[in-house]
């Protein structure tokens, strides 16, 4: 192999890893957008679950109350 090959060879291994980088960078930004999407899904279903949970406490004491009076 002589130096010109050797050289387009190594350019071409250079313009290869340079793609690899830019997809790893994309891959791990992808992967901090879907932890960061999941995190919020998280708190949205807590919050709702906890509020919904409360209403039916509160609705189950007051019907309780009305119907022990009763």
């Amino acid at each position: 192999m002589n130096d010109n090959e050797l050289m387009a060879r190594l350019d071409r291994i250079d313009l290869q890893l340079t793609t690899l980088n830019r997809e790893v960078v994309q891959a791990i930004e992808a992967g901090k957008s879907a932890h960061h999407r999941i995190d919020d899904l998280k708190h949205d279903i807590c919050w709702t679950l906890g509020t919904s949970v409360t209403v039916v406490g509160i609705f189950a004491s007051v019907l309780t109350s009305v119907l022990q009076h009763v």
